[in-house]
């Protein structure tokens, strides 16, 4: 399977979606936006990926916008 991840992080809370082939959402992520981006978005990534029962390596594409 492959998704593609979606990641806003915003002033006070960052999320992230992913999504499937087929545009279906497998996942969702969120948390509260710290200092540290990067960090951020791989934790709200890793909870999307929690959240969806997938593992990070199938992901195959991640936007960002924030």
């Amino acid at each position: 399977m492959t998704l593609v991840a979606g990641i806003d992080i915003g002033s006070g809370t960052s999320k992230c979606v992913l999504v499937d082939e087929a545009g279906a959402v497998r996942g969702r992520g969120l948390g509260r936006t710290k200092a540290d981006f990067e960090r951020v978005a791989g934790e709200v990534l890793d909870l999307a990926c929690r959240d969806g029962g997938v593992a990070a390596a199938d992901v195959a594409y991640v936007a960002t916008t924030g």
